[in-house]
């Protein structure tokens, strides 16, 4: 069985004390096209491949630049050392049986990188935000440190059973779950309807970066973005 992290850079993959971003497949890819701006935005260095029979296999051209002699598989590992930041971007689905596995045994590996804490992105269908004079986000936290951004957002309540149920949301609950007995975890949930989710995209920047307090000069678009609705229409058509 292959590894589960294979490191692609010749150095040693060190991520002690580093803020990790995790997007969880929801509707409307919110999660993921966020990583996406933070991947470009910051030039964040690709420094592994995650492997896991769960993960659906895919590959493609280099999503956030031009450069044509790389590729990109369904889930990397990407950091920035200057802002201590790391992210996972994952381009395909995960198998449900398989998924409880995928999540504990990505849980070995960030307990072994020692990281400061875990942020996962998600989104939910809009149609369950039942107030619309809320805020479009709700968290859960295991963070004892208060914050002024989070006491803006409506907390994530558990249910009946104790159970956090997230409609839309993929894996994330559960992720959090997995994490949060051992890991400083917060999780950001954004209600969204399927579209183009570029803007929800944005939103969920500015809101993580004022969490996180990182810095962001110049916001960059990725060229995959030119393909949201797919390729152009063949002109052979007419």
């Amino acid at each position: 069985m292959s590894k589960f992290i294979n490191v692609v850079v010749p150095s040693e993959l060190s991520l002690e004390n580093y803020t990790l971003i995790i997007p969880s497949v929801s509707v409307g890819n919110v999660g993921q096209l966020t990583v996406d701006l933070l991947l470009a935005s910051l030039k964040m260095e690709k420094v592994a491949i995650i492997w896991h029979p769960a993960i659906v296999p895919c590959v493609g051209n280099n999503p956030i630049n031009d450069d044509k002699n790389e590729i990109c598989t369904a889930c990397e590992l990407f950091i920035n050392k200057e802002q201590k930041l790391a992210a996972i971007q994952i381009r395909s689905t995960i198998e449900f049986n398989l998924a409880l596995d995928f999540l504990k045994r990505l849980k070995l590996e960030i307990l072994q990188w020692q990281l400061k804490n875990v942020i996962i992105l998600a989104s939910t269908f809009a149609y369950e935000m039942h107030n619309i004079g809320h805020s479009p986000y709700i968290y859960l936290t295991n963070e004892t440190s208060s914050s002024e951004l989070l006491s803006e957002l409506k907390q994530l309540e558990a249910d009946e059973t104790g159970k956090y149920l997230v409609y839309g949301s993929g894996y994330a609950t559960k992720l959090f779950e997995v994490l949060s007995d051992q890991v400083r975890c917060t999780m950001f949930v954004k209600y969204t309807s399927e579209g183009d989710n570029r803007p929800d995209a944005m939103q969920m920047l500015s809101l993580i970066s004022k969490y996180l307090n990182i810095k962001i000069d110049n916001v960059i678009i990725p060229v995959s973005w030119k393909y949201v609705f797919g390729n152009p229409p063949s002109v052979d058509i007419y």
